[in-house]
């Protein structure tokens, strides 16, 4: 299981939200320009370090999120085949295109 993707997605909105208000807009004015700066520098860095995070559990220990029970079958397999360790293993633009033509019409 990946770590805790939903907890980097917060954080990565959080910093996104914090670069609205650092380090110069109207209502950051009355705060010091270091200070607004830091803070716009800690969030980047958070956001930074959960990516590394996510990116070092896949390529290096290959881990992959899991699905819920609930999911389609033929989803799961499509994002599996897509996952595989070795690109010649992975389906081709055009086999994921046919595949998620197919999902669409089965619907």
């Amino acid at each position: 299981m990946l770590p805790n993707v939903t907890a980097a997605a917060r954080l990565c909105a959080l910093r996104s939200a914090l670069a609205l208000t650092a380090p110069l807009s109207e209502q950051a004015t009355h705060r010091p320009l270091l200070f607004n700066l830091f803070i716009y520098l800690t969030s980047f860095l958070v956001c930074f370090l959960l990516q590394a995070q996510i990116i070092s559990a896949v390529l290096i220990h290959r881990k992959r999120p899991s699905f819920d029970e609930r999911s389609p079958a033929l989803y799961v397999n499509l994002a599996e085949a897509c996952w595989a360790q070795d690109p010649k293993d992975r389906p081709t633009a055009a086999d994921t295109e046919k595949r998620l033509a197919k999902m669409i019409t089965d619907l």
